[in-house]
């Protein structure tokens, strides 16, 4: 019934749980599954923020990432200049590092949840457009992805990425809580 099917993560709660009914889905049908995340065309240092203070970066990664907060702390002596760190961008070698830690405990868990076919790939953009986009490229069978409302204002303006992609995708989508 599905031979491919392809689970967003952004490494958050809601996307863990999907990665766990997609690997489930994945065993049960014998499919091919692909874990992806989906980075922003821009990412600034506020992005990364929380992984960088949890995260295991290489040294020269650390080093970077490390100076830019440095230039950050040192102009936000200025009330003009502190929310600086939402328009410095995060250095891109932060961000794969960070991607793939997410794609690898996706992995793990799919894996765990019994998937035995299992790839991983990092797009970049508009989340709901690089998905829609990749699962029409490659012909995934479905499509699995956590919801997360947004609140207020912005979900009005901008919807969740998991509703523009229910309502763009070409194959059938499976939202969990």
């Amino acid at each position: 019934m599905f031979e491919k099917i392809l689970v967003a993560t952004d490494g958050s709660d809601h996307a863990g749980r999907a990665v766990k009914v997609a690997g489930d889905l994945a065993a049960r049908y014998n499919s091919q599954l692909e874990v992806v995340h989906v980075t922003r065309a821009w990412t600034s240092m506020l992005d990364i923020r929380d992984r960088v203070a949890k995260g295991k970066f290489p040294d020269e990664v650390l080093s970077e990432i490390r100076n830019l907060q440095h230039l950050l702390k040192q102009s936000q002596r200025s009330p003009i200049a502190r929310q600086w760190d939402a328009y410095i961008p995060a250095p891109e070698a932060a961000i794969q590092v960070i991607s793939q830690e997410i794609l690898s405990e996706a992995v793990k868990e799919a894996e765990a949840h019994g998937a035995k076919s299992v790839e991983s790939k990092v797009l970049r953009g508009d989340a709901a457009e690089e998905l829609v986009d990749y699962v029409r490229r490659d012909g995934f069978d479905l499509i699995v992805m956590g919801t997360r409302g947004l609140s207020g204002m912005k979900e009005i303006m901008l919807g969740s990425v998991s509703q523009k992609v229910l309502h763009a995708a070409a194959c059938p989508c499976l939202t969990v809580k």
